[in-house]
């Protein structure tokens, strides 16, 4: 196993990706939709993530382009009946998280905070079976209106969900987020109109 960066190293590297995000692309164009990961890290147990640990997942999984929130130990995928689909698939996409290390005062009874522990994390789409909780619907979700609704119908229409749009040639198919994962109803449709462009097999 690879030794793990330091905590001084793992908060410079969050600290990088933020600047590279915030302010590595100088093109106008901005993401119509919130991903999956920009809802926030999980655990295995639902429960998110926190402090510098939530924002370097949540980063890794905007960058990386996963399509899941959960992040676990290689351990617990194999326990919960889901291992890796593909070892070297998985191998170097590791993140590395930071757990306190608190001990019981023997003799005040108090707790006593000894320092950080270390241990690996990955993504839930490494793992084969995998499947986030169900995400609640939005009730204020509007409907495309018919001019809309046909251009998002054209070629069978698009396969929904995810964090990433695109046009995959081999199936011959659209994928975009989910509806409620768009900010409004105009950057839905001109997502998918965009994707459709590549769709027709147009070069521009």
């Amino acid at each position: 196993m690879a030794k793990a960066i330091s905590i001084e190293n793992h908060a410079a590297d969050t600290a990088k990706q933020i600047e590279e995000i915030t302010f590595g692309d100088s093109s106008s164009w901005v993401k119509g939709w919130n991903s999956a990961a920009a809802g926030g890290a999980l655990r295995t147990t639902g429960d998110p993530y926190t402090r510098g640990n939530q924002a370097h997942l949540s980063l890794l999984g905007m960058v990386r382009g996963y399509d899941s929130r959960t992040w676990m130990t290689s351990k617990q995928g194999t326990q919960a009946g889901t291992p890796f689909a593909s070892w070297d698939d998985a191998k170097g996409q590791h993140a590395t998280v930071w757990a306190p290390i608190v001990r019981k005062n023997a003799e005040t009874g108090t707790d006593r905070f000894c320092g950080y522990r270390a241990y690996r994390v990955y993504n839930g789409d490494l793992f084969a079976g995998h499947a986030d909780p169900v995400r609640e619907e939005k009730a204020d979700v509007p409907a495309p209106d018919e001019a809309a609704a046909a251009i998002v119908a054209l070629g069978g229409g698009c396969i929904h969900g995810g964090s990433r749009a695109y046009y995959r040639p081999s199936s011959d198919t659209v994928h975009v987020p989910d509806r409620q994962d768009f900010a409004s109803l105009p950057e839905y449709v001109a997502t998918v109109a965009h994707e459709r462009i590549h769709w027709t097999g147009h070069r521009s």
